[in-house]
């Protein structure tokens, strides 16, 4: 492999050296497991936040939710992945935040629900002795249970209100690196060059796509006409990033990321849509063709 990527090195840009070797592939995709990162709740400005997640990786390691864990900032100084404030990511991590905040709102207008009626059983609380708001309904029927919602609805309406403010505002849920050097910083979704991972997409017309005719008109449609290379990680000081790489069965594809876990010549990981297609490739070896960068 060294050879062969110091004669592509040699060789005039407009030639493309091509050679056939043996390796050994293993899908992943970006999940965490095959990817080692973890949902977590942003504490605000705090430099921790709380693992949501408790499966253990492919790596054999796994978090215990909720115990705090060090947030670390991005290469670029920042401490979020978004690129603008309309990211859909941005949206959709906030978006959960706020959620979590209704959640807890909610639940703290029912605390100061309880506090105020003494809803508890037995409860020896602020207003001993007053009278039981949900009692009185199961009682006075569609009357009490108008004057319950009556004095429940504000105590809601106000947790509920600030919880979803607070909560999409400093508790937004997002993705972290639970583990190798980047652990704890944002996990961002994108490859070592920055491109979004992706499978491989043959030609419109290919015979590749004819074996699957009912997503032709979908991809006529949404204007997917090219083929496109599938993402592959390697090692890069034996297959250089922008190597292609023509694995039987799977496509060709491009070296555009790297990993701790793929060193060494003849080894790749092959990225795929979803974690079910991950695990039915699973591991393999074969023969493939190889067009150097």
């Amino acid at each position: 492999a060294a050879a062969a990527a110091a004669a592509a090195a040699a060789m005039p840009p407009a030639m493309v050296l091509e050679t056939h070797e043996y390796i050994h592939t293993t899908a992943y995709c970006n999940c965490g497991l095959c990817c080692g990162w973890e949902w977590g709740i942003t504490l605000g400005t705090l430099p921790v936040y709380l693992p949501l997640s408790w499966k253990r990786r492919a790596s054999g390691q796994r978090s215990v939710p909720f115990r705090p864990r060090r947030r670390r900032a991005l290469p670029n100084g920042k401490d979020h992945p978004y690129e603008h404030r309309l990211d859909p990511q941005r949206i959709s991590d906030h978006a959960r935040g706020a959620a979590l905040g209704l959640g807890i709102g909610l639940a703290g207008g029912l605390g100061a629900l309880a506090c105020r009626h003494s809803l508890l059983p037995g409860s020896q609380l602020l207003r001993k002795g007053s009278i039981d708001v949900l009692a009185k309904s199961a009682r006075t029927g569609k009357r009490g249970w108008k004057s319950a919602q009556k004095a429940i609805m504000p105590y809601l309406s106000i947790g509920g209100v600030a919880g979803t403010i607070v909560g999409g505002k400093m508790l937004p849920i997002r993705k972290y690196w639970a583990e190798t050097s980047l652990a704890g910083m944002p996990y961002t979704g994108h490859t070592a060059t920055g491109d979004r991972p992706r499978t491989p997409r043959p030609g419109l017309l290919s015979i590749q796509s004819l074996r699957s005719p009912w997503t032709v008109p979908l991809r006529i449609v949404t204007f997917q006409w090219g083929a496109v290379d599938g993402t592959i990680a390697a090692d890069t000081d034996h297959l250089p990033f922008g190597t292609r790489v023509f694995v039987p069965g799977y496509g060709w594809g491009k070296v555009a990321d790297r990993g701790s876990m793929v060193a060494g010549p003849g080894r790749v990981d092959l990225f795929h849509s979803s974690h079910e297609a991950a695990l039915r490739w699973g591991k393999k070896s074969m023969m493939a063709k190889i067009q150097w960068a």
